[in-house]
């Protein structure tokens, strides 16, 4: 693996959690709640999150 894969997967990866999550509102139902398409795309935007922030120093 070279020297500068793992900070383009996690360039990669703070782009794309935000834009899967984003995606997913555009399948939301008129009333609210989360389709199976949509929550689908919840749980993989998730996967690709950044959770350095969660992480205790």
């Amino acid at each position: 693996m070279s020297a500068t894969f793992l900070p383009r997967l996690q360039g990669a990866c703070l782009v794309i959690g935000p834009v899967l999550f984003a995606l997913s509102t555009f399948f939301w139902p008129p009333h609210g709640s989360y389709g199976a398409t949509a929550a689908a795309l919840i749980v993989i935007s998730l996967v690709f999150s950044d959770d350095r922030a969660h992480r205790c120093p």
